[in-house]
This record gives C-alpha cells, sequence and structure tokens, in this order.
C-alpha cells in the first residue's frame, strides 16, 4: 500500500512548503548527516549575511521569483544555532544556481527565509577547453552537497556539448563542481567524469564524497583531498540510483527499474521515444555500505503513476518516504519488516 502526501494546489508557496515539510521531517528524524557549521563562509560579493553566514549573490540580491523559482535537488544541514539549518537548493529558474535557505523549525510550522545564492558557472568559464561547444550560458546542475566549511559541491550531469544518448550509453559526460568559502564561482572538480553525475553524498567523517554515474547505475566514492582518481565503484542491482542520502547512519539510495518492460527497455533503448522514455517505471530504494559496497534492497515497485520517476528514499523506522520528480506530493509506505538501524 502507498499512500501519498500532496500539497493543495501549486505555485511558490506550496514548493516552498514541501520543501520545509521535507526539512522538518530530516532536522526531527537525523536523515542527514546534520554537523555544526564550525567555520562559516566568508562574504565574497555584496549579500546579506543570515547568522553569519555568507554567499556569493552575484547579480541577484533578493529571493528568487515566484513565477520562475524551480527547485532541483535539495540538501540540509545544522548550524549552531539551536532549531536552524541551511538548506541548499539547486535552482533552474532565472538564475541557474544554488539557492540557500534558513529553515526554523522551532515553532508549530518550518519556515524559510532567503540567505543567498552560489551562480553555476558560465559555460565557456568552466570549460574553456571546449571552445564553441560551451557559451555563456550557466551549466546547470542536478544535486548538491555542503561540508561542514561552507564548501559546497554539485553534480552537472551533462557538460556543454554531450548528449542524453551519450550519458545512457555511459560516456563521460558530466563532472562534480566546486565552491570554496571565499572564491567568487564554482570551478570543476578534476578526475569526477561520470555517465551522467547525478546524485551526490558526504561521508559522516567528510573525508569522502559519493557519486552517482545515472548512466552506468553506479555508485563511485571519491577522496575528498584527492579526488582525481575513484577510490571505488560499485555497480547497483537492478536500478538506476538517482538521489543519494543518508537515514541516520545509513546510506539509501533510489531509483528506478533499469530495464522496464511495460515502457519498452532500458532507458537507452527508448532514449529516442518521449513517450517510452517518460513511460511510468518501477522502482526500487535499497541501502549502500560505502566501506564495503555491498547493497541491500529494502523496497521495489511496480509502475505507479501516482508517483512516477521515483528518486529518493529516506527511512523513518520502519516507514520508508519516497520522492519522485513527477509526482504531486511525497509518498510513504510501510517496509515489510522493520528496517532496524534507522536513527
Amino acid at each position: 500500500m502507498l499512500n501519498c502526501i500532496c500539497p493543495m494546489g501549486g505555485g511558490l508557496m506550496n514548493t516552498l512548503r514541501t520543501i520545509a515539510a521535507s526539512a522538518l521531517l530530516a532536522a526531527i528524524t537525523n536523515l542527514s548527516p546534520l554537523l555544526a557549521q564550525t567555520q562559516p563562509p566568508q562574504p565574497t560579493a555584496s549579500c546579506a549575511p543570515t547568522n553569519g553566514l555568507n554567499f556569493v549573490c552575484g547579480a541577484q540580491t533578493a529571493p528568487p521569483e515566484v513565477k520562475t523559482f524551480n527547485a532541483h535537488g535539495i540538501y540540509l544541514r545544522r548550524v549552531q544555532v539551536p532549531g536552524l539549518y541551511m538548506l541548499y537548493v539547486v535552482s533552474h529558474g532565472e538564475l541557474e544556481s544554488i539557492q540557500i535557505f534558513t529553515v526554523d523549525v522551532k515553532g508549530l510550522e518550518p519556515s524559510l527565509t532567503w540567505t543567498g545564492c552560489v551562480p553555476m558557472p558560465e559555460g565557456n568559464k568552466a570549460y574553456a577547453n571546449l571552445g564553441s561547444r560551451a557559451t555563456s550560458s550557466r551549466v546547470a546542475a542536478n544535486a548538491v552537497a555542503a561540508f561542514s566549511d561552507g564548501t559546497i559541491i554539485a553534480t552537472v550531469p551533462q557538460r556543454p556539448g554531450t548528449t542524453n544518448a551519450q550519458r545512457l550509453r555511459g560516456e563521460p559526460t558530466g563532472d562534480v563542481v566546486e565552491w570554496k568559502p571565499g572564491t567568487d564561482s564554482f570551478r570543476v572538480v578534476p578526475g569526477t567524469q561520470l555517465a551522467g553525475n547525478n546524485g551526490i553524498e558526504i561521508s559522516l567523517d567528510e573525508k569522502e564524497f559519493y557519486v552517482v554515474s545515472f548512466g552506468t547505475h553506479t555508485i563511485v566514492v571519491f577522496s575528498r583531498q584527492d579526488p582525481r582518481k575513484p577510490l571505488r565503484q560499485s555497480l547497483a542491482p537492478g536500478f538506476m540510483p538517482d538521489n543519494l542520502r543518508w537515514s541516520g547512519d545509513r546510506l539509501i539510495a533510489a531509483g528506478p527499474m533499469y530495464d522496464e518492460p511495460a515502457c519498452g527497455g532500458t532507458r537507452l533503448a527508448v532514449v529516442d521515444n518521449p513517450v517510452l522514455t517518460s513511460c511510468h517505471r518501477g522502482y526500487m530504494v535499497a541501502q549502500f555500505d560505502p566501506k564495503t559496497m555491498a547493497w541491500t534492497i529494502l523496497n521495489y515497485a511496480e509502475p505507479n503513476p501516482a508517483i512516477s520517476v521515483v528518486s529518493t528514499g529516506v527511512l523513518m523506522g520502519d516507514t520508508l518516504w519516497i520522492g519522485a520528480a513527477s509526482a504531486e506530493g511525497i509518498a510513504y509506505r510501510p517496509l515489510p519488516r522493520p528496517a532496524g538501524g534507522a536513527r
């Protein structure tokens, strides 16, 4: 039985309420590595500080416009003030960027306050070696994560000049980009080129970070100190991981089935068919051990049009919460047996 929690109506406010509710869920159940912000970023441009944090706003000096706000990946981190968190949001609105909000969960309902943003880099600056294939358009991010020192990392699934077919064929099309406090822009992290860099997460000790290669349905582990070569990698069992997030001390991946007969087979097989590409695929949620690289399947299900393109799974006791890229809300379902180990 799959249950759904859907906002009444659409628009930015309901989007923000959904984000805030998700953030509250994470805050009260420890679903993210919520570490203390010990070294606040230093200001690099005119941007009003909030709770001692400063970011690069560039041309944006006000919150995102209601009509153009378009949220994608999100990441939550606790700051030093009790009840306050920083929420990092990939935005595809007027400015391709990482938007940062303060989440206040001290009241009866969570609230969001815009803090600032870090614009994504322009293609011809981030990828100067690509020549005319890279334009001044800013590259689009997919997922985001942040270290306790304020450093932000994000995934770019397709660099300028690459195609979705290349990504699904397993060719390296994307990168991880990094912004450090005190710098004025993101930079490409050498060595992180994968087939459609998708979900990203940070190890609990912050010595490593994990990246989903969507095209090869693989999770790749990098050293933060020296990411020029992957440390290890593991192929997902029968599905294509999208997002990757901690649920307490358990790392959870979720995504669509790799081969869905109801949709014409693999994503690559139907890459040129827009109808079958958007077909409702079954999904899988699994726990991943980044040390042993072993997988434990937690849940899988047949296609469900009510919550299509499943991309995220988090645990709360023996209940699995599910997010999807094509759905009106978030869903939940009890696991066949208590998950155990979730905190």
